[in-house]
């Protein structure tokens, strides 16, 4: 058959058939259409029969995409759950926006220079900036976003969705099963969607929890201390990676708040190491290991900062390797405090607070510029 004219055909929910007209004619009947028809009489049924089926079917190549400019119009965090979208279908919650028609999947496509300087910040579009806001993480698509909020006289765990990575988030929810009356901070989800970091005093001192589920659609299980990790001291903001199998988190049990890091062993974790290459006699915090387990990004108040707690980031060279020395993120410190989030996958956005606003902290993405 010759290359004559095509056109695209988009099934259900998302099956696309583009094939000779011809060819799109057959996918739709059982049988051909008879060899002596001409190439226009092709057409002319395949047009017929695509306005027959229109009720499966639609004309068309693409969908038009997010451009991002739609408003906020709850940006109230409240303390309920938010119900489920009815026409999403099976499967489908509010934690799980659907794929974004214009083929932004949150996949480390786009190319940043990623030794370059973060460009300015930005609050984070959809996240309500008088109330409290810190501990930004995000799962890799970065269309959810864990953070810790205001919940009443506490402080909570929330979580907020949006369709695609640059539209603002919409509103912000409590994680449903993760609150207690103490405070619970610092969330971290981990690069597979399948394990929820956080702190809590529901113990009765400062402790890392943890909750987990067998798929990313599901809500989390309820959440439990983390095996191995506790003592009499604070130990807290923990993140768990996937890739090393260890838990990262920090507690003040030598002195001062400092980095550590414990591998998992069967079900528990085994003995926690001091990063004793990063830190100091001053106090660091909320540590973030990126995707390939090379890069660190913390907070620390050590000297020679600019006001309160800074953002650094170390590097290595292997995974499991020794940290060479932080740098300071001079392009986001400011003479107030800075406190570390989480980094998209591709190395090209980071995710942060900064104190400020009526709520104390507010949360703030910075991205580094494309590569030329």
């Amino acid at each position: 058959m010759g290359a004559g004219p095509r056109i695209g055909v988009v099934v259900g929910r998302g099956r696309r058939i583009v094939a000779p007209t011809h060819e799109a004619c057959l996918a739709w009947r059982p049988g051909a259409f008879d060899s002596s028809l001409t190439e226009e009489d092709d057409v002319v049924r395949a047009s017929v029969l695509l306005v027959l089926t229109s009720g499966v079917a639609a004309l068309g190549c693409s969908y038009p995409d997010p451009n991002g400019e739609v408003p906020c119009t709850g940006c109230v965090q409240p303390n309920r759950p938010v119900a489920p979208d009815e026409d999403a279908g099976p499967g489908v919650d509010s934690e799980r926006p659907t794929p974004d028609p214009s083929g932004d999947s949150g996949a480390p496509a786009p190319t940043c220079s990623p030794t370059a300087p973060f460009g300015a910040p930005a609050l984070v579009a959809g996240i309500d900036p008088e109330r409290h806001g810190s501990s930004p993480h995000l799962t890799p698509d970065e269309r959810v976003i864990f953070f810790t909020g205001a919940d009443g006289a506490s402080s909570g765990i929330f979580r907020a969705s949006r369709a695609a990575r640059t539209m603002p988030f919409g509103p912000a929810e409590l994680v449903p099963g993760m609150s207690s009356a103490s405070n619970d901070n610092d969330p971290s989800v981990s690069a597979d969607g399948l394990t929820l970091v956080f702190h809590s005093g529901r113990s009765g001192n400062n402790d890392v929890w943890w909750a987990t589920r067998a798929d990313a659609a599901a809500e989390f299980g309820a959440p439990e201390m983390a095996p191995g990790i506790a003592t009499e001291a604070y130990e807290g903001q923990g993140f768990f990676h996937v890739a090393t199998d260890e838990l990262w988190f920090v507690s003040n049990r030598l002195g001062t708040y400092d980095l550590f890091r414990a591998k998992r062993a069967g079900g528990t974790f085994g003995a926690p190491v001091a990063v004793a290459e990063l830190n100091t006699t001053a106090d660091e915090f909320l540590p973030f290991l990126s995707q390939d387990g090379l890069t660190l990004y913390f907070s620390s108040t050590r000297p020679g900062g600019v006001g309160g707690q800074d953002l650094y980031l170390a590097t290595r060279s292997a995974p499991g390797g020794t940290f060479g020395a932080p740098v300071a993120l001079a392009e986001l410190n400011t003479d107030v405090t800075e406190q570390a989030g989480s980094l998209s996958p591709d190395n090209c956005r980071i995710y942060f607070s900064r104190q400020g606003g009526p709520g104390g902290q507010q949360l703030f993405v910075a991205e580094r510029p494309t590569a030329p």
